[in-house]
């Protein structure tokens, strides 16, 4: 993501311009071109980058780095999440198949963080005997992994039973990716429920979306 978006100002100024030769005036033309081609939200998380880059590169004495620290955000607008109605999660439900339908439920009957459950949880992590399901995620930047024991009602355990039988013994993970054959990637499943939500008919919602769902 950081790579595409120093790609992105390179290709707007024109040039790979020296970073002692980058000012503050360039990266706001840039950071003005995205807020209107974008919006502010998307702009502001440009310039976290940008930033990013720059007391990195600062830190190690590569580059004299200019005064982005100076360069304030975009006011952003408070945006109301949007819960999608119990219905179409159930509509959505009844399109998905195989992994797809599992990773829902999964999410669904734990309140789980798409990572929490699709890249974090192993096997150690699901205590049948029990009836509890271990997730863990990252809170703080930089934090080390945090975790919550979270009940196992029926629906969960049927799906997780199932999935304990026919599980790969030479891997510690509850969801593998059929295409590596290993963990799921940060990117993995991206456009899944967009494609979910068209089939099925409803107002595109995003996995953590089921979370504040659950929630309500």
């Amino acid at each position: 993501q950081k790579i595409f978006v120093f790609k992105s100002m390179i290709s707007f100024i024109g040039s790979d311009v020296p970073c002692d030769a980058l000012d503050t005036r360039m990266v706001e033309t840039y950071l003005s071109d995205q807020l209107h081609g974008r919006g502010p939200k998307a702009a502001n998380r440009d310039l976290r980058d940008i930033k990013a880059l720059f007391n990195w590169a600062g830190k190690r004495g590569l580059c004299a780095a200019p005064n982005i620290s100076l360069i304030e955000p975009y006011p952003e607008g408070k945006t109301i999440k949007y819960i999608p109605p119990v219905e179409d999660f159930n509509r959505v439900l009844m399109v998905a198949h195989g992994d797809d339908r599992d990773l829902l439920l999964v999410l669904y009957h734990t309140a789980g963080r798409r990572g929490e459950v699709l890249e974090r949880l192993t096997w150690e992590d699901v205590n049948f005997e029990g009836r509890f399901v271990r997730l863990h995620t990252r809170k703080r930047k930089g934090g080390s992994l945090e975790g919550r024991t979270v009940p196992m009602n029926k629906t969960l355990y049927d799906v997780l039973w199932r999935r304990w039988q026919n599980r790969r013994k030479d891997f510690p993970f509850v969801f593998t990716s059929p295409k590596t054959g290993g963990r799921y990637s940060r990117e993995a499943k991206k456009g899944l429920m967009t494609r979910l939500c068209r089939q099925a008919g409803v107002k595109p919602f995003t996995m953590h979306a089921i979370r504040h769902l659950v929630a309500s």
